[in-house]
């Protein structure tokens, strides 16, 4: 099992990262937020992995902290969850706004992830409210189902930037730009405008 690995960031690709441990390459795939706050080409940076095998293919996924690495461990041990769909839960929102929905059995604010139905929501209720206990350190307060509904405007704007054929390397270095002209009061339209210009 790979648990870390730390190196040159090499190349930034759609979903993942190409990092250079001592002259090899891994691919690492990361959740979008990961990906939208990568360090420059050629700076150092750390991953905690997990390492998915299967029988004819081989994956590393990369998490910035070990909560995010742990959580999405249990996440996909839910039946119907497996990395790829656990990596997109994982690219909506942070693993504190996760836990607290899921203690609280709230179905609605899970269900706003995209490509999460209302079945896979129950399913993970079910299966992960008694196995939370790793995660008491992360706040469950009730503000943090307002957060979970209202995602940052980084996030937003990545995804709907994705969703017009951006890549993720476009969209990072377009956010690292104008950071400093966006904030939350800005709506997703006037977001986009400004994001564009620097695209």
């Amino acid at each position: 099992m790979i648990y870390q690995l730390s190196g040159e960031l090499v190349r930034v690709l759609e979903d993942s990262v190409v990092l250079d441990v001592k002259g090899v390459g891994y691919q690492i795939f990361l959740a979008l937020a990961d990906i939208t706050s990568l360090p420059e080409i050629d700076q150092p940076v750390r991953f905690y992995t997990y390492h998915h095998i299967r029988e004819d293919l081989q994956s590393l996924y990369g998490f910035s902290t070990l909560s995010a690495r742990d959580f999405f461990i249990l996440l996909t041990s839910v039946s119907g969850i497996g990395p790829k769909l656990g990596q997109k839960i994982m690219s909506y929102t942070d693993v504190a706004m996760l836990v607290s929905a899921i203690r609280r059995e709230d179905i609605v604010t899970l269900t706003r992830v995209p490509g999460l139905g209302k079945k896979m929501a129950e399913r993970m209720i079910l299966d992960l409210k008694d196995k939370l206990v790793a995660f008491q350190h992360l706040s469950s307060d009730a503000n943090l189902a307002q957060a979970f509904q209202k995602p940052s405007i980084e996030t937003d704007l990545a995804l709907a930037l994705k969703s017009l054929g951006y890549s993720s390397e476009e969209i990072r270095n377009a956010l690292a730009k104008c950071q400093d002209k966006l904030t939350e009061e800005l709506s997703l339209e006037d977001g986009i405008k400004v994001l564009l210009k620097y695209l």
